[in-house]
């Protein structure tokens, strides 16, 4: 949160927090959602499909630090 509340000025800074906030709420819950499409229940009570859950994580979690990587770098003064 430390790196993104300094991209937006301090009169702005508390609708900002509160917009990222809301749409990481919102991004978390899709993704539950999302999970729990995926994974089934056995007849003998065993979860399937949990790797892939694990696999889309993963992706997930390189492509943000990919987009950390490559986005443009603003200078705060």
């Amino acid at each position: 949160m430390a790196i993104a509340s300094t991209v937006v000025s301090p009169e702005r800074r508390g609708t900002f927090m509160s917009i990222n906030s809301s749409v990481m709420q919102m991004a978390s819950g899709i993704a539950s959602f999302i999970a729990g499409q995926i994974v089934i229940k056995s007849p003998t009570g065993a979860l399937q499909n949990y790797q892939y859950v694990g696999f889309m994580s993963a992706v997930a979690g390189i492509v943000c630090i990919l987009m950390l990587i490559t986005s443009p770098k603003k200078s705060v003064q």
